[in-house]
């Protein structure tokens, strides 16, 4: 059976880190990340993203051994609504995510990532216009992507992280049964989103592959983004076979990246984290890594 490769989200380690994380992910034999683009590069808190800071950072990274599986954590810092923000705001969000799109191919990202939950929010809205506003905003993101081979990740959104506020893809079958009439995008699994909405994950993954709507991209979430233990309260076995039966559907090695959110600590104990995050994947996942 086919296997996942194990990434680790570049949230999962204090700024400043950077070089210590790589370290240890190559010691202990990861060569994937995610990253945040805002904490990966400065300029795209300046609304660009300059091919010189990308070249240094591409150098650096793979010097280590390491490479980029996917980008998340897309509208970070940014406040529209898909559902509720004007015509020229909606422009400007698309050009940010154009941008990332392009940044995606500079990386060799295969996955972009879209969580965001508070820019899915969706208030009193029906399900018929959900739906066109959600298929105007991926579509023309899916258009782009074209034949560059990046694939268009949405994840489902805990109302944990929406203040228990609705939102498009609260649930993953919403997601699964958008995706379908698209050519470039997917639906993400997320354990702790798909555990908080109380769906059947075996059910949930056979259905997504049977539609093509799976994504050979999963994110190994925990509640909060705090730290993988083995007393983590999520069902990590079932979530396991669950994806582990998927794996030989996708035509790519699929990425499972663990995704977790680190106070200011030092580096000692950034490298004994992370060490530990990677054992417990390992464990919690062992039919899929």
């Amino acid at each position: 059976m086919s296997k996942a490769e194990l990434s680790v989200s570049n949230i999962s380690w204090p700024n400043g880190h950077d070089d210590v994380a790589y370290r240890t992910l190559a010691e202990q034999g990861v060569r994937k990340i995610d990253i945040a683009p805002t904490k990966a590069l400065t300029s795209v808190h300046k609304g660009a993203i300059d091919p010189a800071e990308v070249a240094v950072f591409n150098a650096h990274v793979r010097s280590f051994g390491i490479e980029v599986a996917g980008i998340q954590s897309l509208a970070f810092g940014r406040t529209e609504n898909i559902f509720h923000s004007d015509k020229e705001s909606l422009a400007d969000f698309q050009k940010h995510l154009s941008r990332i799109l392009v940044l995606a191919e500079q990386v060799g990202a295969r996955t972009v990532i879209f969580g965001a939950g508070n820019t899915r929010t969706v208030g009193d809205l029906s399900d018929t216009e959900i739906r066109a506003k959600a298929t105007d905003f991926f579509g023309e993101l899916d258009a782009q992507v074209g034949v560059s081979g990046v694939t268009i990740g949405i994840e489902p959104v805990s109302t944990t992280y929406t203040n228990g506020a609705e939102a498009f893809g609260t649930e993953s079958t919403e997601i699964v049964d958008f995706v379908e009439g698209f050519e470039n995008t997917r639906y993400v699994f997320d354990s702790f989103a798909v555990q908080d909405s109380g769906e059947n994950p075996l059910l949930l993954l056979n259905r997504a592959t049977n539609t093509r709507a799976l994504a050979a991209h999963a994110q190994i979430a925990e509640p909060a983004l705090s730290p993988h233990n083995l007393e983590s309260p999520l069902d990590h076995d079932l979530f396991d076979e669950a994806f582990s039966r998927q794996l030989k559907v996708f035509n790519r090695p699929a990425v499972m990246a663990i995704e977790m959110l680190q106070p200011a600590i030092s580096e000692d104990v950034t490298a004994e984290v992370l060490t530990t995050a990677i054992d417990s994947a390992r464990t919690f996942y062992r039919r899929s890594l």
